[in-house]
């Protein structure tokens, strides 16, 4: 929420993280950032999110502006990866194991990731701000969007809440 060059810092949190690309602009609730290009992302240190392992909750608001790639829910990890429209894109969470989180959102809704497996999808038409969060408990994900329920997608394995804002390279 604050940004000095290419830092960019968490004032409530302390998570920190560096800007690739992207700019600043206005926001739902402030300043925002918009990702054009699938190299575009703040790059989050994750050293300190790696200890929170199967039950968190991530929170964020976004407005978006192309469709995300259709998917089908699926325990597998191939499925529907390639060029989604992730606003949180997973990363591995290092040598402690368990897979991170992603979720993509487009005009056309939102599908959240276990690194690369699509464990909730929800097919919506989705425009102008939308408030998007993802509960995770046990090991399963919840979405709601704009504060109200949506579905329970499948259960993973051991998931943490490591992740960088925006990207699509995977």
């Amino acid at each position: 929420d604050e940004t000095s060059g290419t830092a960019v810092a968490d004032a409530v949190g302390g998570h920190h993280g560096t800007l690739s690309g992207g700019k600043w602009t206005g926001g739902k609730m402030g300043g925002g950032l918009q990702f054009i290009r699938t190299e575009d992302k703040v790059a989050i240190d994750s050293a300190a999110l790696i200890a929170i392992t199967n039950d968190f909750t991530i929170t964020f608001w976004a407005n978006p502006k192309v469709p995300r790639p259709w998917t089908l829910e699926s325990e597998d990890g191939a499925a529907g990866k390639s060029g989604q429209r992730y606003a949180i894109a997973p990363k591995e969470p290092g040598p402690v194991g368990g897979v991170g989180l992603g979720v993509s959102v487009g005009i056309n809704g939102v599908s959240v990731f276990g690194r690369t497996a699509p464990l909730l999808v929800v097919d919506a038409p989705l425009s102008g701000w939308n408030h998007i969060t993802v509960v995770y408990r046990t090991r399963q994900p919840t979405l709601y969007l704009n504060g109200v329920f949506e579905k329970a997608g499948l259960k993973s394995g051991q998931v943490r809440p490591t992740f960088d804002i925006g990207g699509s390279e995977f």
